[in-house]
């Protein structure tokens, strides 16, 4: 199904997300930015045309028609309100008579709890490379307590020794203070003060390094909890001399940059390693050169075109981390398929409740989806679609509602382990609440997973849609496929 085929371009008004313009000058607008409503929150929709009648239908995520209906437009206007009975991401389809036709998306999310402060839950933006901020009251409306950006070195420092920080990051931080987001701020990348414009590699670009650091430290003092030293430096964000030996360059920056950051507060978590995914060889010999020691929270970038796995090189980590003596917690700042970027969008949120679910599973303590919304080569990865995008301006995608649904039901949970089933099964145990609470899939096709134990059952699919499963005997028969489920029952 094409779910961009919105004949328009994208506007927005206050108080409403619209898309002006349609063929023959049809205009649609919706009562909220993004058309994402809440739970209680009965979905508007505003349609001029030069038309006597639209037809419109509303199909769910597993393409299941949910309503329908014939509107008439009178004096080329009609407001129709979709009573939709579920919640979940939905496309909806308009019909004008002379077979102008558009199309765009909606969600319908359950009303997000609070973050705690300790959630593991957050998405990476762009704002420091001038995304627009009106954004941002979308991320909390998905439950998301904390995005990870940017304070770029090059913007800060355009003078030796001087710090000023630009209205532009100034801005989207006290935007994101107002809405109560956790930002983690990545510390990065050259100066062209610097090192000729590369990756700081003698001991005055480092001090330089180091003092950037403690200068946006000092300038968000009080909002700023967590810091990350660089970014991918396994990767290819590392350019000139460091590329002979990046576990040595990175591990003297790092420490350095450390002292300064804790010197500024020591309160601060300083997130190292500026690793993609996880490679072991580069971890070990970051290690051997005492990076371990400067750094409070090790960072991985798990990208990989299947989850399943995943859990394992994870662990592979932690034993290295127990080998050199000190176990730091692990935090995926940045997670998603580039395997294939513009992969069939279901696909894409069947893969993020399955990664979610196996980094938590294995341990990670922070995980950050990448990305927010469509951005320039990264379209097909975001959450939400562009500000320009023809379906409408942060109109949603199906990861959107999935993530949604999972901070949700796991927020607060605590992994317990991994079932034991056939091999192409994954069925997970978290506890939450006194309650058990699985997550589960297959990897292969239908397949069925029998739980024992007396009482019923609910099953939550990854929409957020409810329904009960009665035991037969001391025996529950659930039927699994791709589609992730949530399997709750009270622990008696």
């Amino acid at each position: 199904m094409n779910r961009r085929a919105l004949l328009a371009r994208t506007a927005m008004a206050t108080a409403c997300a619209c898309w002006p313009r349609l063929a023959q000058g049809a205009e649609l607008q919706s009562s909220v930015l993004g058309n994402i409503f809440a739970q209680d929150q009965a979905p508007v929709f505003t349609l001029r045309a030069d038309a006597g009648k639209a037809h419109w239908r509303v199909r769910d995520f597993f393409g299941n028609e949910v309503a329908s209906g014939d509107t008439p437009l009178s004096r080329g206007t009609a407001v129709f309100r979709p009573a939709i009975p579920k919640l979940g991401y939905f496309t909806l389809d308009i019909a004008l008579e002379g077979g102008v036709t558009a199309e765009t998306a909606l969600a319908i999310l359950p009303q997000p709890d609070a973050p705690p402060g300790n959630s593991p839950f957050g998405v990476v933006t762009h704002f420091a490379k001038d995304w627009p901020t009106d954004i941002i009251p979308l991320i909390g409306k998905a439950g998301i307590g904390r995005i990870r950006d940017e304070q770029p070195w090059r913007k800060v420092e355009k003078n030796p020794g001087r710090y000023q920080f630009p209205p532009r990051l100034s801005d989207f931080m006290s935007r994101l203070a107002a809405e109560k987001i956790d930002p983690l701020i990545v510390l990065a990348f050259s100066n062209p003060l610097y090192d000729n414009d590369k990756t700081p590699f003698d001991d005055a670009g480092r001090a330089a390094y180091a003092a950037y650091a403690g200068a946006v430290t000092q300038r968000y003092r009080g909002q700023l909890s967590a810091v990350e030293v660089w970014n991918e430096y396994s990767g290819s964000f590392c350019d000139g001399p460091c590329r002979t030996d990046r576990p040595a360059y990175y591990a003297a920056m790092l420490k350095q940059a450390y002292k300064s950051l804790k010197a500024e507060n020591p309160s601060l978590t300083v997130a190292g390693g500026a690793a993609v995914p996880i490679p072991l060889d580069y971890f070990d010999s970051l290690f051997r050169h005492g990076a371990l020691d400067a750094m409070d929270a090790i960072v991985i970038h798990p990208y990989r075109k299947s989850p399943e796995g995943v859990e394992d090189k994870i662990e592979g980590l932690r034993q290295m981390m127990q080998r050199y003596g000190a176990v730091k917690p692990i935090w995926a700042t940045e997670f998603g398929d580039t395997a294939d970027m513009h992969k069939n969008r279901d696909d894409v949120a069947r893969y993020l409740v399955r990664m979610s679910t196996l980094l938590l599973a294995g341990g990670c303590e922070r995980i950050y989806w990448y990305l927010l919304k469509d951005y320039q080569e990264f379209s097909g990865m975001g959450l939400l679609l562009s500000e320009s995008d023809p379906a409408g301006r942060y109109a949603p995608t199906p990861a959107y509602v999935a993530y949604a649904v999972l901070i949700k039901q796991l927020s607060g949970a605590r992994f317990i382990r991994r079932e034991p089933s056939e091999p192409e099964l994954r069925v997970y145990l978290f506890s939450k609440a006194g309650r058990e609470m699985r997550v589960a899939w297959s990897t292969q096709g239908a397949k069925t997973y029998d739980l024992q134990g007396a009482g019923g059952l609910q099953q939550m699919d990854m929409m957020g849609n409810a329904k009960t499963i009665p035991a037969r005997g001391d025996q529950i028969r659930v039927s699994l496929d791709s589609n992730p489920v949530y399997l709750t029952r009270s622990v008696s």
